[in-house]
Protein backbone atom coordinates (compact mmCIF):
# COMPACT_ATOMS: atom_id res chain seq x y z
CA UNK A 1 0.00 0.00 0.00
CA UNK A 2 1.12 3.43 -0.90
CA UNK A 3 1.96 5.46 2.25
CA UNK A 4 -0.80 8.44 2.91
CA UNK A 5 0.74 11.14 4.91
CA UNK A 6 -2.02 14.13 4.38
CA UNK A 7 0.73 16.67 6.23
CA UNK A 8 3.30 16.17 4.98
CA UNK A 9 3.70 19.29 3.66
CA UNK A 10 3.43 20.65 7.08
CA UNK A 11 6.31 22.24 9.53
CA UNK A 12 5.49 22.23 12.92
CA UNK A 13 7.47 23.90 15.71
CA UNK A 14 6.64 22.36 18.68
CA UNK A 15 7.33 23.47 22.23
CA UNK A 16 4.92 21.85 23.94
CA UNK A 17 5.69 19.41 27.06
CA UNK A 18 4.44 16.12 28.51
CA UNK A 19 1.57 14.69 27.90
CA UNK A 20 -1.25 16.59 26.26
CA UNK A 21 1.01 18.66 23.86
CA UNK A 22 3.44 15.92 22.99
CA UNK A 23 -0.05 13.77 22.36
CA UNK A 24 -1.16 16.49 19.89
CA UNK A 25 2.10 16.73 17.90
CA UNK A 26 2.45 13.51 17.73
CA UNK A 27 -0.82 13.10 16.40
CA UNK A 28 -0.10 15.53 13.86
CA UNK A 29 3.26 13.77 12.86
CA UNK A 30 1.55 10.55 12.62
CA UNK A 31 0.12 11.99 9.75
CA UNK A 32 3.05 13.27 8.36
CA UNK A 33 3.66 16.63 9.68
CA UNK A 34 7.41 17.51 9.92
CA UNK A 35 7.67 18.22 13.92
CA UNK A 36 10.80 19.72 15.45
CA UNK A 37 10.68 19.88 19.49
CA UNK A 38 12.22 22.92 21.25
CA UNK A 39 13.49 21.54 23.90
CA UNK A 40 15.66 23.59 26.49
CA UNK A 41 19.63 23.57 27.30
CA UNK A 42 19.22 21.20 30.34
CA UNK A 43 16.77 18.46 30.70
CA UNK A 44 14.55 18.94 27.79
CA UNK A 45 11.26 17.48 28.12
CA UNK A 46 10.07 16.66 31.45
CA UNK A 47 8.70 13.16 30.05
CA UNK A 48 12.14 12.05 29.27
CA UNK A 49 12.66 12.27 33.08
CA UNK A 50 9.24 9.98 33.78
CA UNK A 51 8.98 6.68 34.50
CA UNK A 52 8.72 3.72 33.17
CA UNK A 53 11.95 2.96 31.80
CA UNK A 54 13.65 0.46 30.10
CA UNK A 55 16.88 -0.34 28.87
CA UNK A 56 17.48 3.56 30.38
CA UNK A 57 15.08 5.25 27.97
CA UNK A 58 11.93 6.36 29.40
CA UNK A 59 8.64 4.70 27.36
CA UNK A 60 6.80 7.28 28.09
CA UNK A 61 9.03 9.82 25.79
CA UNK A 62 9.68 6.50 23.47
CA UNK A 63 6.23 6.35 22.89
CA UNK A 64 4.88 10.07 22.73
CA UNK A 65 7.64 11.63 20.80
CA UNK A 66 8.58 9.29 18.19
CA UNK A 67 8.47 10.71 14.06
CA UNK A 68 9.67 13.73 15.61
CA UNK A 69 13.25 15.92 15.44
CA UNK A 70 14.98 17.62 18.80
CA UNK A 71 16.76 20.87 18.82
CA UNK A 72 17.79 22.25 22.01
CA UNK A 73 18.08 26.64 22.41
CA UNK A 74 18.11 28.47 25.25
CA UNK A 75 14.93 30.54 24.79
CA UNK A 76 16.32 33.18 27.32
CA UNK A 77 19.63 34.63 25.13
CA UNK A 78 19.57 36.87 22.48
CA UNK A 79 21.16 34.63 19.64
CA UNK A 80 18.83 31.56 20.26
CA UNK A 81 16.10 33.19 20.35
CA UNK A 82 16.24 35.01 17.04
CA UNK A 83 17.32 31.42 15.57
CA UNK A 84 14.31 30.23 16.92
CA UNK A 85 12.35 33.04 15.66
CA UNK A 86 13.89 32.73 11.76
CA UNK A 87 12.81 29.06 12.28
CA UNK A 88 9.26 30.23 13.11
CA UNK A 89 9.40 31.68 9.91
CA UNK A 90 9.93 29.16 7.67
CA UNK A 91 7.12 26.90 9.55
CA UNK A 92 3.39 26.54 9.50
CA UNK A 93 2.35 26.23 12.86
CA UNK A 94 3.51 26.80 16.33
CA UNK A 95 2.03 24.49 19.30
CA UNK A 96 3.38 25.65 23.01
CA UNK A 97 1.91 25.02 26.44
CA UNK A 98 3.42 28.10 28.24
CA UNK A 99 1.81 29.39 30.73
CA UNK A 100 0.18 32.94 29.61
CA UNK A 101 2.27 35.47 29.67
CA UNK A 102 5.52 33.34 29.38
CA UNK A 103 5.95 34.21 25.70
CA UNK A 104 5.94 37.66 26.25
CA UNK A 105 8.24 37.54 28.49
CA UNK A 106 10.96 35.41 26.56
CA UNK A 107 10.48 37.83 23.41
CA UNK A 108 8.00 35.82 21.41
CA UNK A 109 4.76 37.13 21.97
CA UNK A 110 2.26 37.19 19.03
CA UNK A 111 3.23 40.67 17.75
CA UNK A 112 7.17 39.40 17.31
CA UNK A 113 5.89 36.12 15.88
CA UNK A 114 3.69 37.92 13.75
CA UNK A 115 6.54 40.04 12.32
CA UNK A 116 8.01 36.93 10.90
CA UNK A 117 5.14 35.27 9.70
CA UNK A 118 2.18 36.70 9.31
CA UNK A 119 0.28 33.74 8.04
CA UNK A 120 1.48 31.15 11.25
CA UNK A 121 -1.06 29.22 12.69
CA UNK A 122 -0.07 29.55 16.28
CA UNK A 123 -2.21 27.26 19.14
CA UNK A 124 -1.61 27.68 22.62
CA UNK A 125 -2.61 24.75 25.17
CA UNK A 126 -2.62 25.78 28.55
CA UNK A 127 -4.46 24.33 32.15
CA UNK A 128 -7.47 26.85 32.41
CA UNK A 129 -7.51 29.51 29.78
CA UNK A 130 -8.42 32.41 31.01
CA UNK A 131 -9.79 33.75 34.66
CA UNK A 132 -8.30 33.81 37.75
CA UNK A 133 -6.75 30.27 37.84
CA UNK A 134 -4.90 30.93 34.35
CA UNK A 135 -1.26 31.33 35.49
CA UNK A 136 -1.45 28.30 37.82
CA UNK A 137 -0.14 25.19 37.43
CA UNK A 138 -2.45 22.07 37.18
CA UNK A 139 -2.87 18.68 35.17
CA UNK A 140 -5.46 15.72 34.53
CA UNK A 141 -6.83 15.62 37.74
CA UNK A 142 -7.81 19.29 38.22
CA UNK A 143 -8.89 19.49 34.75
CA UNK A 144 -11.16 16.32 35.13
CA UNK A 145 -12.03 17.95 38.95
CA UNK A 146 -13.11 21.35 37.32
CA UNK A 147 -14.96 19.95 34.51
CA UNK A 148 -17.14 17.52 36.52
CA UNK A 149 -15.98 14.11 35.36
CA UNK A 150 -14.49 12.97 38.65
CA UNK A 151 -17.67 13.65 40.55
CA UNK A 152 -18.91 10.72 37.82
CA UNK A 153 -16.66 8.31 38.85
CA UNK A 154 -17.57 5.47 40.84
CA UNK A 155 -17.07 5.24 44.16
CA UNK A 156 -14.99 2.65 45.59
CA UNK A 157 -15.57 1.13 49.35
CA UNK A 158 -16.32 4.84 50.32
CA UNK A 159 -13.70 6.57 48.36
CA UNK A 160 -13.94 8.35 45.41
CA UNK A 161 -10.37 7.42 43.54
CA UNK A 162 -8.59 9.40 40.85
CA UNK A 163 -9.40 8.29 37.35
CA UNK A 164 -6.56 6.02 36.12
CA UNK A 165 -7.10 7.18 32.46
CA UNK A 166 -5.35 11.16 31.79
CA UNK A 167 -8.63 11.87 29.51
CA UNK A 168 -8.44 15.43 29.79
CA UNK A 169 -4.97 15.35 28.75
CA UNK A 170 -6.08 12.94 25.92
CA UNK A 171 -8.41 15.51 24.98
CA UNK A 172 -6.38 18.44 25.25
CA UNK A 173 -4.02 16.70 22.47
CA UNK A 174 -6.72 15.90 20.90
CA UNK A 175 -8.61 18.92 20.54
CA UNK A 176 -5.54 20.77 19.82
CA UNK A 177 -3.90 18.86 16.70
CA UNK A 178 -7.62 19.18 15.50
CA UNK A 179 -7.48 23.33 15.57
CA UNK A 180 -3.82 22.52 13.82
CA UNK A 181 -5.63 20.70 10.93
CA UNK A 182 -8.93 23.22 11.32
CA UNK A 183 -6.36 26.44 10.99
CA UNK A 184 -4.40 25.43 8.59
CA UNK A 185 -7.46 24.55 5.86
CA UNK A 186 -8.50 27.54 6.26
CA UNK A 187 -5.69 29.45 5.68
CA UNK A 188 -5.53 27.29 2.27
CA UNK A 189 -8.65 29.53 1.41
CA UNK A 190 -8.28 32.91 3.27
CA UNK A 191 -4.51 33.55 3.52
CA UNK A 192 -4.96 34.47 7.34
CA UNK A 193 -2.83 33.07 9.83
CA UNK A 194 -4.87 32.43 13.38
CA UNK A 195 -4.00 32.11 17.13
CA UNK A 196 -5.65 29.79 18.92
CA UNK A 197 -6.16 29.20 22.88
CA UNK A 198 -7.35 25.37 24.27
CA UNK A 199 -7.48 24.82 28.11
CA UNK A 200 -7.41 21.38 29.48
CA UNK A 201 -10.30 22.40 31.31
CA UNK A 202 -12.30 23.36 28.00
CA UNK A 203 -11.59 19.95 26.60
CA UNK A 204 -12.44 18.07 29.62
CA UNK A 205 -15.87 19.63 29.28
CA UNK A 206 -16.31 17.69 25.63
CA UNK A 207 -15.92 14.26 28.24
CA UNK A 208 -18.76 14.99 29.59
CA UNK A 209 -21.61 13.17 27.78
CA UNK A 210 -24.34 11.32 29.44
CA UNK A 211 -23.38 13.02 32.42
CA UNK A 212 -23.68 16.02 31.50
CA UNK A 213 -26.86 15.39 30.29
CA UNK A 214 -28.52 14.32 33.11
CA UNK A 215 -27.37 17.46 35.09
CA UNK A 216 -28.78 19.89 32.56
CA UNK A 217 -32.47 17.96 32.97
CA UNK A 218 -31.92 17.95 36.79
CA UNK A 219 -31.33 21.76 36.10
CA UNK A 220 -34.09 22.35 34.13
CA UNK A 221 -36.63 20.55 37.09
CA UNK A 222 -35.52 16.79 36.38
CA UNK A 223 -34.95 16.35 39.90
CA UNK A 224 -31.78 16.30 42.08
CA UNK A 225 -28.02 16.11 40.13
CA UNK A 226 -27.20 12.25 39.82
CA UNK A 227 -24.94 10.80 42.09
CA UNK A 228 -21.63 9.70 41.00
CA UNK A 229 -22.87 6.13 39.75
CA UNK A 230 -24.28 6.88 37.05
CA UNK A 231 -26.34 4.03 34.49
CA UNK A 232 -23.15 3.76 32.99
CA UNK A 233 -21.14 3.30 35.67
CA UNK A 234 -22.38 0.38 37.82
CA UNK A 235 -26.06 1.52 38.60
CA UNK A 236 -27.25 -0.74 35.40
CA UNK A 237 -27.07 -4.73 35.12
CA UNK A 238 -27.26 -4.52 31.65
CA UNK A 239 -23.75 -2.43 31.44
CA UNK A 240 -21.87 -3.90 33.71
CA UNK A 241 -18.63 -5.96 34.54
CA UNK A 242 -19.26 -9.54 35.26
CA UNK A 243 -16.27 -11.74 37.22
CA UNK A 244 -15.70 -15.40 35.87
CA UNK A 245 -14.98 -18.77 37.75
CA UNK A 246 -11.40 -18.39 36.42
CA UNK A 247 -11.10 -15.00 37.95
CA UNK A 248 -11.22 -13.27 34.36
CA UNK A 249 -14.15 -10.66 33.74
CA UNK A 250 -16.47 -9.86 30.97
CA UNK A 251 -17.81 -6.91 30.16
CA UNK A 252 -21.68 -6.48 29.52
CA UNK A 253 -22.93 -3.36 27.31
CA UNK A 254 -26.29 -4.43 26.41
CA UNK A 255 -27.97 -1.41 26.47
CA UNK A 256 -30.36 -1.75 23.64
CA UNK A 257 -33.23 -3.65 24.84
CA UNK A 258 -32.80 -6.27 21.59
CA UNK A 259 -29.33 -6.73 23.07
CA UNK A 260 -29.90 -7.62 26.39
CA UNK A 261 -32.71 -9.81 25.30
CA UNK A 262 -29.89 -11.49 23.63
CA UNK A 263 -28.02 -11.92 26.34
CA UNK A 264 -30.51 -13.20 28.58
CA UNK A 265 -31.88 -16.04 26.23
CA UNK A 266 -28.07 -17.18 25.55
CA UNK A 267 -27.39 -17.55 29.31
CA UNK A 268 -30.78 -19.58 29.56
CA UNK A 269 -32.89 -16.58 31.65
CA UNK A 270 -35.04 -15.04 29.05
CA UNK A 271 -37.43 -13.63 31.47
CA UNK A 272 -35.20 -10.77 32.96
CA UNK A 273 -34.78 -9.50 30.00
CA UNK A 274 -38.34 -7.56 31.24
CA UNK A 275 -36.50 -6.30 34.34
CA UNK A 276 -33.53 -4.15 32.16
CA UNK A 277 -34.38 -0.65 32.78
CA UNK A 278 -36.64 -1.63 36.43
CA UNK A 279 -34.64 1.03 38.73
CA UNK A 280 -35.84 -0.71 41.90
CA UNK A 281 -34.75 -4.11 40.59
CA UNK A 282 -31.33 -3.76 39.31
CA UNK A 283 -29.11 -4.64 42.72
CA UNK A 284 -31.38 -8.22 42.14
CA UNK A 285 -30.67 -8.51 38.60
CA UNK A 286 -27.14 -7.74 38.98
CA UNK A 287 -26.83 -10.18 41.53
CA UNK A 288 -28.46 -12.92 39.96
CA UNK A 289 -26.13 -11.76 35.91
CA UNK A 290 -23.22 -12.45 38.58
CA UNK A 291 -24.42 -15.90 39.61
CA UNK A 292 -24.51 -17.69 36.76
CA UNK A 293 -21.73 -15.74 35.18
CA UNK A 294 -19.60 -16.77 38.30
CA UNK A 295 -20.56 -20.78 37.27
CA UNK A 296 -18.53 -20.67 33.81
CA UNK A 297 -15.07 -19.40 32.87
CA UNK A 298 -14.26 -16.39 30.49
CA UNK A 299 -14.07 -18.18 26.91
CA UNK A 300 -16.91 -20.05 27.64
CA UNK A 301 -19.24 -16.94 28.27
CA UNK A 302 -17.36 -15.25 24.91
CA UNK A 303 -18.14 -18.86 22.62
CA UNK A 304 -21.73 -18.66 24.02
CA UNK A 305 -22.80 -14.85 23.60
CA UNK A 306 -20.72 -13.57 20.66
CA UNK A 307 -22.74 -15.50 18.06
CA UNK A 308 -25.75 -14.43 19.86
CA UNK A 309 -25.45 -10.80 19.32
CA UNK A 310 -25.17 -9.80 22.76
CA UNK A 311 -22.67 -6.56 23.60
CA UNK A 312 -20.46 -8.73 25.19
CA UNK A 313 -16.75 -8.50 24.89
CA UNK A 314 -13.70 -10.28 27.43
CA UNK A 315 -12.00 -7.83 29.58
CA UNK A 316 -8.23 -7.99 27.87
CA UNK A 317 -5.11 -7.54 29.74
CA UNK A 318 -3.11 -5.16 28.23
CA UNK A 319 -0.75 -7.47 27.27
CA UNK A 320 -3.84 -9.37 25.35
CA UNK A 321 -4.51 -5.90 23.89
CA UNK A 322 -1.37 -5.68 22.56
CA UNK A 323 -1.33 -8.58 21.18
CA UNK A 324 -4.72 -8.60 19.32
CA UNK A 325 -3.83 -4.96 18.45
CA UNK A 326 -0.74 -6.21 16.56
CA UNK A 327 -2.41 -8.81 14.77
CA UNK A 328 -4.98 -5.92 13.36
CA UNK A 329 -2.15 -3.47 12.57
CA UNK A 330 -3.15 -0.68 15.18
CA UNK A 331 -0.22 -2.08 17.50
CA UNK A 332 3.54 -1.71 15.75
CA UNK A 333 6.84 -2.74 17.12
CA UNK A 334 9.03 0.42 18.24
CA UNK A 335 13.27 -0.16 17.81
CA UNK A 336 14.07 0.59 21.27
CA UNK A 337 17.88 -0.99 21.39
CA UNK A 338 19.37 -2.68 18.84
CA UNK A 339 17.15 -5.77 17.70
CA UNK A 340 15.17 -4.72 21.37
CA UNK A 341 11.29 -3.66 20.36
CA UNK A 342 8.46 -2.13 22.66
CA UNK A 343 4.72 -2.40 21.00
CA UNK A 344 3.22 1.25 20.27
CA UNK A 345 -0.21 2.11 20.08
CA UNK A 346 -0.79 3.86 16.12
CA UNK A 347 -1.82 7.41 17.35
CA UNK A 348 -3.95 7.54 14.10
CA UNK A 349 -4.89 3.95 12.88
CA UNK A 350 -6.38 5.28 9.53
CA UNK A 351 -3.17 6.94 8.46
CA UNK A 352 -0.79 5.37 6.23
CA UNK A 353 2.22 7.55 7.03
CA UNK A 354 4.95 4.80 7.79
CA UNK A 355 6.19 6.52 10.75
CA UNK A 356 4.49 5.00 13.59
CA UNK A 357 7.36 2.73 14.58
CA UNK A 358 9.89 4.93 14.53
CA UNK A 359 12.58 6.13 17.29
CA UNK A 360 11.89 9.09 19.39
CA UNK A 361 14.90 11.41 19.08
CA UNK A 362 17.19 11.88 21.49
CA UNK A 363 17.69 15.32 23.35
CA UNK A 364 19.02 17.94 20.81
CA UNK A 365 19.61 15.63 18.40
CA UNK A 366 19.13 17.51 15.49
CA UNK A 367 20.21 20.91 17.27
CA UNK A 368 22.88 21.40 14.77
CA UNK A 369 20.87 20.68 11.70
CA UNK A 370 18.26 23.07 12.92
CA UNK A 371 20.54 26.00 14.03
CA UNK A 372 22.43 25.76 10.73
CA UNK A 373 19.34 26.23 8.30
CA UNK A 374 17.48 28.75 10.79
CA UNK A 375 20.59 30.54 10.74
CA UNK A 376 20.85 30.92 7.21
CA UNK A 377 16.82 31.16 7.06
CA UNK A 378 15.39 28.33 5.81
CA UNK A 379 13.39 25.04 7.19
CA UNK A 380 16.10 22.49 8.03
CA UNK A 381 15.58 19.73 5.59
CA UNK A 382 13.97 15.98 7.12
CA UNK A 383 15.97 13.23 7.02
CA UNK A 384 13.42 10.54 6.07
Amino acid sequence: MKEWAPLAHLRVVDFTRLLPGDYATLLLAAMGADVIKIEDVTTGDGVRSLPPFARGFSLGHEVLNRGKRSAQFDLKADADRELVLALIGACDVVVESFRPGVLDRLGLSDAALAVVNPQLVHVSLTAYGTGDLARMAGHDLNAQALAGLVSQYPVSEGELLPPALQVADLMAGQQVALAVVAAVEARSRTGAGRRIEISMVDAAYSMLGLAGIQSAAALLGGGPEPAPRQMLSGALACYAIYECSDGRQVALGALEPQFFANFCTAIGQPEWASLQFDQERQLELKAAIAAVVATRPQQHWVEVCTPADTCLSPVRTVAEALAAGAETGVVAAAALDGEVTIPVVRPVPWSTDGRDASRAPGLGADTEAVRTASAAGHWPVRGD
